[in-house]
């Protein structure tokens, strides 16, 4: 068994049935521990441009939402929603669509956690998308029909569409959902939890917008985009399975501009992608060896960029897979353990004003190896 072949039976093995369920179901549970803190929404919306300078902390709360959101906004949001229609089949799209709606009681979870237990050291696309859209509007109503019964029903191939099973759909749809907004996975509250902000919830809402904007808004779109393309356009075939071609046939259906846009917001989406989990592994690796590791980490991060660059996309696809999947396991484990100081903490500002209190004493970590705010 090569490596491409292991790599494979691995991402089949970890993304099974279990860890959706397990991804899913705290998903929901954390829906109702917060009192499904969805409902505010348009509240956190508004405190993600509200500045709090007198707050601490290293970064404003809108410079560590754009910065989780600069992780997040990317590939997946473009070829990932591609690559689950492609393989999930039209079902796919609402998969990814329930993890952005249920994953934001998570992402609100995940960093209140990461603000309250903060510590300092001693040093202290769219577009294109709507052009397409408005281009595909006579198609609309039967792209969400396609796209909500494919969700829930087995789908033979037809019609450019990849034979599909229900598990199928939403295996690959809470894949990729997971990988574009990345609920779950621990990853935003690195940023978020050196934001400058007087108590925990303040960030919390407004890191939980980022799952909002980045699931539930861009990758709708992008796929609304594909499927109504390829319901338009029986040309554009997604059963070889390729997410990268699909997207490019359907942005190829805007005359002239359409793939150099498409082009365009890749080479920026994936730029600021990188640098988004560069800060990510720096801090990551900085807590665990110390500053003096960090020239290293630019090493084998530049490294890995090259061997990603050059690798069979497929084979891409299933590493990212498979580390998400085990980044997501422990973090799962500590939101569900920390859920009842989650719940206590959310009814602890219910019926406050968040700019009438500051819980802004952060216990100071003496060990110096562990970098700035963390």
């Amino acid at each position: 068994m090569n490596f491409a072949s292991a790599a494979e039976y691995v991402d089949k093995l970890l993304w099974g049935w279990p860890q959706i369920t397990i991804l899913l179901g705290t998903h929901l549970f954390m829906c109702f521990k917060t009192g499904f803190i969805q409902k505010n929404l348009f509240k956190a919306i508004k405190l993600s441009v509200t500045k709090d300078p007198d707050a601490p902390g290293d970064v404003s709360q809108f410079g560590a939402l754009t910065t989780a959101l600069a992780s997040t906004v990317g590939t997946a949001n473009i070829i990932g929603v591609g690559t689950a229609i492609a393989l999930g089949g039209p079902g796919a799209v609402l998969w990814i669509w329930f993890t952005g709606i249920f994953g934001i009681a998570t992402k609100y979870a995940e960093t209140i956690i990461a603000l309250k237990y903060r510590v300092r050291s001693e040093d202290g696309t769219m577009l294109g998308c709507l052009t397409i859209l408005i281009m595909n509007a006579d198609v609309m109503k039967e792209t969400i029909i396609t796209i909500v019964s494919a969700a829930f029903t087995p789908r033979a191939a037809g019609g450019g569409f990849i034979g599909s099973t229900i598990s199928t759909a939403c295996r690959y749809g809470i894949a990729r959902g997971l990988f574009s907004n990345e609920s779950g996975m621990g990853s935003a509250p690195l940023v978020a939890a050196a934001a400058q902000t007087r108590n925990p919830k303040r960030q919390a809402l407004v890191s939980m917008t980022g799952t909002f904007w980045d699931t539930v808004v861009v990758c709708l779109m992008t796929g609304l985009v594909l499927v109504s393309c390829i319901i338009k356009h029986p040309f554009i075939d997604a059963t070889n399975g390729n997410g990268s071609e699909l997207t490019s046939l359907a942005f190829s259906t805007i005359p002239i501009v359409g793939n150099p846009v498409l082009v365009i917001g890749l080479i920026t989406f994936t730029f600021s992608t990188m640098l988004g989990w560069y800060y990510y592994g720096e801090r990551c690796a900085v807590y665990l060896f110390g500053e003096k590791i960090i020239l290293t980490y630019k090493i084998i991060w530049i490294c890995g960029i090259f061997v990603g660059s050059i690798a069979e996309l497929k084979v891409i696809w299933n590493i990212a897979d498979i580390l998400n999947g085990l980044m997501t396991l422990p973090n799962i484990v500590a939101i569900l353990l920390l859920s009842g100081t989650i719940a206590k903490e959310t009814k602890k500002y219910a019926g406050k004003h968040l700019d009438d209190i500051d819980d802004t004493e952060i216990p100071v970590e003496k060990n110096s190896r562990k970098g700035k705010l963390l």
